[in-house]
């Protein structure tokens, strides 16, 4: 059988999207589509990279840009990891023997592998393990408010009771949406600002892969969130609202629209991401669901002491 170590990979780019559909354990952030638009926003080329150790593997990675510097990154805004064509999960010592081939084959350093959270989480020197919240979509309507926590629960009947209102993005509210953006993540002290470019792009999608849902108060945008759906797989971007308007809790409106729309088109998991601020983590627990771990690696392959 021939060793991962010694196989040469070739681009598999072009057809990715179409063969990750059907391949555990890829969602939305290992998508060409999502890499693209990150490359778009940050610089940088997206590939996908397939190493045979006998079966296929697959690395997605991004080059170069303001995050992948002088090297790559298998994970940039969101989860990378390496896939198996058989389905078969990897280990994380097997994902980074596996980007340990393409850093040879491309001459340049991997600065970073986060992998997805079906990848065992146990801790390693120089391994930051952290939790997302995955919470289950259904079709059925009258299930989802008896499924939330009683908090959830309270603030959407806040937001019914205050007239708010949520639905996809209209045209002309981008500038707004993006200010709200801003405006949250500098008070939540996020490490970037989402481009515009990047915000933009999920509202041009026509709500397939990307979506913006907004929530009003009136007239007035007063919430805004992101997300993007793969395979019956979606993810909570980011966020931003309008401080004084937190007495009405839309974002909790906001979440309930998307938990809702995306059980409709029949999707079956939201992944809320990791939450870098208590207040954000007991946000994500209120729509009950499951905790699952997983692993962010500077210079995966660099030797530890």
């Amino acid at each position: 059988m021939p060793s991962v170590t010694s196989a040469s990979p070739t681009d598999a780019t072009a057809d990715w999207d179409e063969l990750a559909a059907g391949l555990p354990g890829v969602g939305p952030y290992q998508t060409r589509r999502w890499g693209s638009v990150v490359a778009d926003a940050f610089g940088g080329t997206f590939r996908v990279l397939r190493v045979t150790d006998p079966t296929p593997r697959y690395v997605p990675i991004l080059e170069g840009g303001q995050l992948g510097g002088d090297g790559f990154c298998c994970g940039h805004l969101g989860y990378g990891g390496v896939f198996d064509a058989d389905g078969a999960p990897l280990s994380r010592a097997d994902q980074i023997r596996t980007i340990a081939v393409v850093e040879r084959a491309l001459g340049r350093p991997c600065r970073r592998l986060v992998t997805g959270p079906g990848t065992a989480a146990e801790p390693a020197p120089g391994a930051d393990v952290r939790e997302t919240r995955l919470v289950p979509l259904t079709a059925r309507a009258n299930q989802r408010l008896p499924s939330y926590r009683s908090r959830a629960r309270r603030a959407v009947a806040k937001g019914v009771r205050a007239a708010l209102t949520a639905a996809p993005l209209a045209a002309g509210e981008l500038d707004r949406a993006a200010e709200l953006i801003w405006q949250t993540q500098a008070r939540v002290g996020a490490a970037y600002r989402t481009p515009r470019p990047l915000i933009a792009s999920l509202a041009d999608d026509g709500q397939d892969f990307g979506w913006l849902l907004g929530c009003r108060q009136g007239a007035e945008l007063v919430a805004v969130s992101g997300f993007i759906r793969f395979a019956g797989q979606a993810v909570y971007l980011f966020n931003g609202w309008r401080q004084d308007a937190a007495a009405v809790a839309p974002n909790y409106l906001l979440m309930h629209e998307a938990l809702s729309r995306f059980g409709d088109l029949g999707d079956h998991r939201m992944d809320l991401g990791y939450s870098h601020r208590q207040s954000l983590e007991e946000f994500k627990r209120t729509w009950s669901g499951t905790s699952a771990q997983f692993v962010a690696v500077d210079a995966p392959t660099a030797p530890r002491g």
